[in-house]
């Protein structure tokens, strides 16, 4: 679920054009098929303007979901035992500085137009400045301004791809990205957020 975490905070870096708009982001279900060195997971995306829903069912039976709140700024994880973990990262206030922040991290350049999986998509090549991080190729609709599909690569070689699946245009319900009743906000322990966020792509 990481990767796909860090696909979309890169989905709204490269849609800060469109960031003056209402919604942000379009309003639709997917499912986020992620495939890195073989292996091929996916998860249930559920994304509405500013709020972005994530779940993962494993193969245990388990199921980890993670709701990322733009116009709050925080990531809630919810947890076993009717706990979550809140996390502060990127909000709609930050969107309109992070183009120039972005520029500084990495070059792209436009390819043109392609259609993926039925939507009229901008594709745009990444070249990180970092040249340990690679490169990246996203293939953002017009009509959704969401990554369908994000392919990453190192050396010449992509080491993972990540694209949606079965799109639906309905507006999932407003309680999915609220903390379910009854749930209690775990503390995290000194430097455990510091640490966490650190695992997020900047």
């Amino acid at each position: 679920m990481r990767s796909v975490c860090a696909a979309i905070l890169a989905c709204v870096m490269m849609t800060s054009a469109w960031a003056q708009e209402k919604p942000l982001l379009g309003q639709f279900t997917a499912e986020a098929v992620t495939t890195i060195k073989g292996k091929t997971g996916s998860e249930k995306l559920e994304i509405k303007a500013d709020k972005i829903r994530l779940e993962k069912t494993t193969d245990k039976g388990k199921t980890s979901v993670v709701i990322m709140r733009l116009d709050k700024g925080v990531t809630w994880t919810l947890l076993d035992k009717k706990q979550y973990m809140e996390m502060s990262t990127v909000s709609t206030k930050d969107v309109p500085g992070m183009e120039k922040k972005g520029k500084d991290i990495a070059e792209t350049k436009q390819l043109g137009d392609e259609t993926v999986n039925g939507y009229v998509c901008e594709k745009t090549l990444i070249v990180y400045k970092d040249k340990s991080l690679g490169e990246a190729t996203q293939w953002v609709s017009k009509k959704l301004k969401y990554a369908i599909k994000t392919e990453m690569r190192r050396d010449g070689k992509v080491e993972s791809t990540q694209e949606l699946k079965n799109i639906k245009e309905v507006a999932p319900p407003d309680a999915d990205f609220e903390i379910p009743e009854g749930y209690k906000k775990f503390e995290m322990p000194a430097g455990m957020e510091d640490m966490m966020k650190g695992m997020i792509p900047k």
